[in-house]
């Protein structure tokens, strides 16, 4: 498998791991609130990362990215059947990504400065994997409140995960 191939794979795998989280929800636990802890919801979290790869796939072809852009749309947060479904989307279109477009380079901007910043849709594609990571920790914390057991890998990082398999194995 070549390192682009590699980083569609990681983003699906990701994308799928939080699909699986999705299924041991119920429409309730998605929206429940965890304040003072927290002040959003898993349903929040999940329409914060998954509008990332919207606008990330919705204006790849003008090659010019702007994560600010995004819809902010309430029903991804507030109902978990849409949201399965928008993952399912998402890791669809990026299924379909071809390996000579990881190369191209792409702008990216934001609303608040007026500098540029030339990157390149690999380097993009580790931002989202990354970011929704980050945010898959965040979940489980909350899943952790309502009482909801995870995956003890869910919202680790890969590098965390490769280098504690590789210390359990030298420790076993």
């Amino acid at each position: 498998m070549n390192s682009y191939t590699s980083l569609i794979k990681s983003n699906l795998d990701t994308l799928n791991e939080g699909l699986s989280f999705l299924d041991s929800l119920s429409p309730a636990q998605y929206t429940a609130s965890h304040q003072p802890a927290f002040l959003g919801t898993i349903g929040a979290h999940y329409r914060h990362f998954l509008e990332h790869y919207r606008c990330f796939l919705a204006q790849l072809e003008q090659q010019e990215l702007c994560f600010d852009a995004r819809e902010r749309e309430s029903e991804l947060e507030n109902d978990l059947e849409y949201a399965k479904q928008t993952v399912q989307g998402i890791a669809t279109s990026l299924s379909l990504l071809k390996s000579t477009t990881l190369d191209e380079e792409v702008t990216v901007k934001d609303q608040q400065t007026s500098q540029p910043v030339k990157s390149s849709v690999a380097r993009e594609l580790l931002f989202l994997q990354a970011h929704t990571v980050h945010h898959y920790a965040l979940i489980a914390a909350m899943a952790r409140l309502l009482g909801l057991e995870t995956s003890p890998d869910f919202g680790v990082a890969i590098a965390t995960k490769t280098f504690n398999q590789k210390s359990n194995l030298a420790a076993g």
